[in-house]
């Protein structure tokens, strides 16, 4: 796994390599955390490990950046530069180089070692054992269906279709079912005239440890759920594959909680199963307090197959996830259509009635889902029951070539990050006065529109100092003042902006926080500047704070009272040595 390179460095991970908008928001934390070095770390496509390091400078506020690979002592590109698409490009031209050139080290190294090996024996497929059935569906599998009886000439699918509202039936339905095979224990004798199946290597590491990340390929999720099964571990599961992603809570090896877009419990799990592709992210002793899943991992991957098996059938049939369905004979009698639905029913008679009567050739496969509060598991399994009947067929529409056609836009993140870095001062990375007043303008309005609150405080941190037998304040130095910022940073919540305010001092916006959240959170401000001298050198008997907050609209319902309130509250703060002065406690004495 990839190391840390410096004890205050803030790594997180990500399942693939970063995009632009990644990229932004890292540089972002950089230039709020000054001197402090921010990473992300990913695998590449051959699971080559990357690591970027960027860093802001505390004298000339320039952004370096860093690629490292886990075996490299120096790094593979250092540069310097605040244009995020330059540093995507470098990043993009610098992995795929070395993932190019570990795929050919590979290469040889596997030549040079079929040298040495002698030569492979005839192989004999071993006998497929029959995929296990779920306890939880009495009824056995239904026979081979009837051959499939192609409706008119159907248009052909857009070669360009991207499922992500009917997973089912566009990127699932384009696959082979998956085959359990069971695993021969190693204690068992090769059947004559049978050569022995190698088994698929193991995704646990040395040891019986789960990795915490990898790739998925070939249907190896089941697998990796039967070796965290036989470790018996705890923890969440994360589960990425194209642009859909999943979450799995796992206690002593059992999944209890899983959630796959909008689906939760069993049914994601069978959905997840589905996936045969894609990468995932194990972090053991995590688990949320909520119980969905309640089947066990066999019948679960039972069930997937199965519902693989009917997707398949369903997309030969010219199913796709513009179809309709339509009744072949509308004056089916009551009594005739419970008869011909009865044997092997997948769902309750009222249930596959209520789906029968809505087909009216018009609504596609999400639309009756959406329509009917069915879901799609269930109504997959539905569909291709009344397909084998006989009883509906699938029409598909030819679309009209003048249609409008949606074109994405493309979004110039370069631009986007050129008016931020304008906005803020080169030496702190705060943002500059005239920003917190447009921030603040706009957060007004927004309130006012939405009732909500929010909160402004300003603020001076000084240094006392004795001169002339005197007690001054004087501005902290440059090296504590980054310390400072540095800390509020790691306190305050995203959403919150702190900016410069008048010469040297600064002011925060809280959206969304009312007077007593305000006051609760400059307390933990006020404590995090005191807990360690600034700088390794201003102790907490050498800080003069004074902070001063108003909010709208327990105090004022207009800005410029807004910012007054807050400033008065400060000049209070620093009159009367007191930390923290909120404009409610000063409301009285207002002339």
């Amino acid at each position: 796994m990839l190391k840390k390179r410096g004890l205050g460095a803030q790594l997180r991970k990500l399942p693939r390599g970063p995009d632009l908008a990644e990229l932004h928001q890292l540089l972002s934390q950089c230039m709020e955390q000054r001197g402090k070095p921010v990473r992300l770390a990913w695998r590449g496509a051959n699971l080559t490990p990357f690591t970027l390091d960027v860093v802001c400078h505390l004298k000339h506020g320039s952004a370096q950046w860093r690629l490292y690979t886990e075996h490299s002592q120096t790094p593979l590109f250092d540069y310097t530069s605040v244009d995020v698409l330059l540093v995507y490009n470098l990043v993009a031209s610098h992995c795929a180089e070395v993932q190019q050139q570990s795929s050919c080290e590979n290469s040889q190294s596997q030549q040079k070692l079929q040298a040495y090996l002698p030569e492979p024996q005839a192989y004999v497929p071993e006998p497929q054992a029959p995929a296990p059935v779920s306890s939880s569906e009495p009824e056995p599998f239904l026979p081979e269906p009837p051959p499939i009886k192609r409706a008119a000439p159907e248009p052909e699918a857009p070669s360009d279709f991207s499922y992500r509202n009917a997973h089912y039936i566009d990127q699932e339905m384009t696959r082979p079912p998956m085959v359990v095979k069971p695993v021969m224990p190693t204690s068992e004798i090769a059947t004559p005239g049978f050569a022995p199946v190698p088994p698929r290597p193991s995704l646990a590491t040395a040891g019986g440890a789960i990795p915490k990340e990898g790739e998925l390929k070939d249907g190896a999720l089941p697998e990796l759920l039967h070796e965290i099964a036989r470790a018996g571990v705890t923890g969440r599961l994360d589960i990425r594959y194209n642009d859909m992603n999943a979450v799995v809570f796992i206690q002593d090896g059992k999944p209890v909680d899983a959630t796959a877009n909008d689906v939760v419990g069993d049914e994601a799990m069978i959905e997840i199963l589905t996936w045969k592709d894609g990468s995932f992210a194990f972090e053991s002793r995590i688990l949320r307090n909520n119980h969905t899943v309640y089947e066990t991992i066999d019948s679960l991957v039972a069930q997937s197959r199965k519902l693989r098996e009917r997707i398949e059938y369903l997309k030969e049939a010219g199913m796709i996830p513009t179809s309709a369905l339509i009744q072949i004979n509308n004056l089916l009698s009551q009594q005739d259509f419970i008869s011909k639905v009865q044997e092997h029913c997948p769902t309750d008679q009222e249930t596959i009635s209520r789906v029968y009567c809505a087909l009216d050739g018009k609504r596609t496969f999400e639309e009756l889902c959406r329509f009917l509060h069915v879901s799609r598991i269930q109504m997959v399994h539905i569909v291709f029951h009344l397909l084998t009947r006989e009883l509906v067929k699938i029409v598909n529409v030819q679309r009209s070539k003048s249609e409008l056609t949606l074109a994405p836009r493309v979004i110039d993140n370069a631009a986007i990050q050129s008016i931020m870095m304008s906005l803020r001062n080169a030496e702190t990375g705060l943002f500059i006065y005239p920003a917190f007043l447009y921030f603040l303008e706009q957060e007004y309005f927004r309130s006012y529109r939405s009732r909500s609150s929010f909160s402004v405080v300003v603020f001076e941190i000084r240094q006392k100092k004795v001169i002339d037998g005197k007690l001054v304040r004087r501005v902290l130095n440059e090296k504590a003042q980054m310390d400072a910022v540095l800390r509020i940073s790691n306190i305050k919540r995203h959403m919150d902006l702190m900016a410069h305010y008048d010469s040297n001092d600064y002011a925060l916006l809280l959206p969304n926080t009312r007077t007593q959240g305000a006051e609760i959170f400059i307390g933990r401000v006020i404590e995090a500047l005191r807990s360690k001298p600034l700088g390794g050198e201003i102790d907490a008997s050498q800080l003069a704070i004074a902070f001063g907050a108003s909010s709208v609209p327990d105090d004022f319902k207009d800005m410029s009272s807004l910012l007054g309130g807050a400033d008065l509250a400060m000049t209070r703060s620093r009159d009367t040595d007191t930390p923290l002065v909120m404009y409610r406690d000063i409301k009285d004495l207002v002339g």
